[in-house]
């Protein structure tokens, strides 16, 4: 996905069924997206369907992944 935008991504961990996708535009506010993922997790998912309450960076020129927040 990241080779096809030609940008990095900001990965959000929904469940462990889904993952979601966001280009990298410089201007995400990466704590406000934790605090969203956390709310999900607290009242839409089901505890054993939870992968992660973190969001994460796929970094395309270096091809790694960090915690960003």
């Amino acid at each position: 996905f990241a080779e096809q935008r030609g940008k990095d991504i900001i990965i959000l961990p929904s469940s462990v069924h889904e993952v979601l996708l966001l280009e990298d535009t410089g201007d995400i506010d990466c704590k406000a997206l934790t605090e969203l993922v956390k709310c999900i997790n607290a009242t839409e998912v089901p505890m054993e369907d939870i992968l992660s309450e973190r969001v994460y960076e796929y970094n395309l020129e270096k091809k790694e992944i960090k915690v960003v927040a």
